[in-house]
């Protein structure tokens, strides 16, 4: 931001990963810029996207090719204007007139529903398990309130944190010791009297809410909860009390839309509530609420392909066992 806010970019080569031979592999991803010292917010530099060669003579060709053919593919114009308005001020060169449209005139997620933390314990080690770890009428399911759970004088509650790629609903398998109310998460200090953990942001426990993982390798993912959780802080939340809103929400974040404006806004693999939270959003008013419906089938079926396993606090019996499906042979029941 200091950068286009002193300077003016003319011109860059994105090079990507191996654009040095003498380096070798996936050392180093680099870029080439000529900067002015001046200040003009709406020159359109020229930028070249190189990052797919595989080589420095790939490369090389490539530049030669975009100074003799303009509209080879890989060359584009934009501006310090234009990356002005994505949030962040990126220097995302290769989007188009329409995301940035959408970046410019859009409201925000974080305008719609209630992004949050969840809680950090500073020793998970401590106080989170498995579900089977534990003896199973001491955790407490389906509670509605941080109240609810201390009334129920059980030890153990679920948490969400994040977790693998999976969509809808699931990754169901950790539970934190909340016993009165979270009483020795509150009072975990350290030899100098301070205070280790960070229980924040309780009022949105038990509570319904989208949750993701704030760490992922691969595409973004977001799944629905119904409630009865805690939430950890590798597992951040959005939160509304209208179920219909948050379940029109969930397609679009992990959709290939949602995961291309991401990419834009960080293109890193950890994404904080911030990053989520700038994500574009089409007035609320005209969501198409019809969809719902669909989605609501999406998160049964995923609900049930989550309970088919052992693995699944709720698992009853294998759907190969199930009636509805039987066959002549296992093979064309499966």
């Amino acid at each position: 931001a200091r950068v286009l806010g002193q300077n003016t970019l003319l011109s860059m080569a994105h090079l990507g990963a191996r654009a040095f031979d003498s380096i070798g592999g996936e050392v180093v991803s680099t870029t080439a810029f000529v900067l002015k010292n001046a200040n003009n917010l709406n020159y359109k530099g020229g930028y070249l996207r190189l990052v797919a060669g595989n080589s420095e003579a790939e490369k090389d060709a490539a530049i030669r090719e975009a100074v003799k053919n303009p509209d080879c593919g890989w060359l584009f114009r934009s501006s310090a204007a234009d990356f002005k308005k994505i949030p962040g001020s990126p220097i995302a060169y290769w989007v188009s007139k329409d995301v940035i449209r959408a970046f410019d005139e859009c409201e925000t997620l974080n305008n719609v529903i209630e992004m949050r933390k969840g809680l950090a314990t500073s020793d998970n080690g401590r106080f989170l398990r498995e579900w089977h770890e534990c003896e199973f009428n001491k955790i407490g399911f389906n509670l509605r309130s941080r109240a609810e759970s201390e009334k129920s004088g059980k030890k153990w509650f679920p948490i969400h944190k994040g977790g693998p790629f999976r969509k809808w609903y699931g990754n169901h398998e950790n539970i934190i010791n909340w016993e009165n109310d979270g009483y020795e998460i509150k009072n975990f200090y350290d030899d100098d009297g301070k205070l280790r953990s960070r229980p924040q942001n309780l009022e949105y426990s038990f509570k319904q809410a989208l949750t993701w993982s704030k760490i992922t390798s691969g595409n973004f993912t977001a799944r629905y909860c119904s409630g009865g959780f805690l939430f950890d802080d590798a597992g951040a939340i959005g939160h509304s009390e209208n179920a219909n809103l948050l379940k029109t929400i969930l397609p679009i974040l992990s959709s290939k839309i949602g995961n291309r404006f991401l990419e834009i806004i960080n293109p890193t693999l950890n994404y904080q509530i911030g990053d989520v939270g700038r994500l574009p959003l089409v007035d609320t008013t005209k969501l198409d609420y019809s969809v719902t419906q669909q989605v609501y089938d999406c998160i049964a079926i995923s609900s049930r392909d989550w309970d088919s396993y052992e693995t699944s606090w709720d698992f009853t019996s294998q759907l190969l066992l199930n009636p509805d499906y039987r066959q002549p042979t296992l093979k064309a029941t499966y």
